[in-house]
């Protein structure tokens, strides 16, 4: 083990080391048992009392990565940035499975651009846990416990629905980079691509 991507330094949790992107299903089997450290002790003791309440009500988790894929070239050229159309289908394609309306709970790096020209198209009751989360795990994990899952193309959305519990329904975009898709083996069969 472990699997290091350059740059990016190390995160120890109990006697496991992650470092990298993850976004690979055949590497999580060998660390799957980390997720119990991750849920347990540390600073993420108290992360329940950050969660919103929109997971009790079986909201939609929908995550938007804006800011780097907005602002940083390279990023922007090779991840792009996702259409509000995608989160309208992915949605919508919940809402078909569910046969009911949801609430949707808004995960994001740019809420105001998600207040100004994403909520306004989705018509539902909206709320961002990030604006009460104030550490980035605890929205990962707030994330994750949801049962409807809309991902971006984002490794925040990946882990958060691979480590989540099993949702009903994750959505991810077949636009997963400017290039194509996601790679072969890098999504559960069970997952829908839009």
């Amino acid at each position: 083990f472990p699997v290091t991507i350059k740059h990016l330094p190390p995160v120890v949790l109990g006697d496991c080391m992650v470092s990298g992107y993850f976004q690979a299903l055949e590497w999580l089997p060998h660390w799957k048992e980390c997720d119990k450290v991750i849920w347990g002790g540390g600073e993420t003791d108290n992360w329940p009392t950050k969660l919103s309440v929109s997971h009790t009500y079986g909201a939609i988790a929908l995550h938007v990565r804006r800011t780097d894929y907005v602002t940083n070239p390279s990023a922007t050229a090779y991840h792009g940035v996702l259409p509000v159309e995608y989160y309208q289908r992915a949605v919508a394609k919940v809402r078909e499975r569910v046969g009911r309306d949801l609430d949707i709970a808004i995960f994001s790096d740019d809420v105001p651009w998600c207040k100004k020209h994403l909520a306004p198209r989705l018509e539902d009751t909206i709320v961002y846990p990030g604006e009460t989360n104030t550490i980035a795990l605890h929205d990962l994990l707030d994330f994750s416990v949801h049962d409807y899952r809309v991902m971006a193309n984002s490794s925040f959305s990946w882990l958060g629905s691979y480590l989540g519990h099993a949702a009903h329904t994750v959505i991810y975009p077949l636009a997963w980079t400017t290039n194509g898709g996601p790679r072969a083996g890098m999504m559960k069969p069970e997952w829908i691509g839009l």
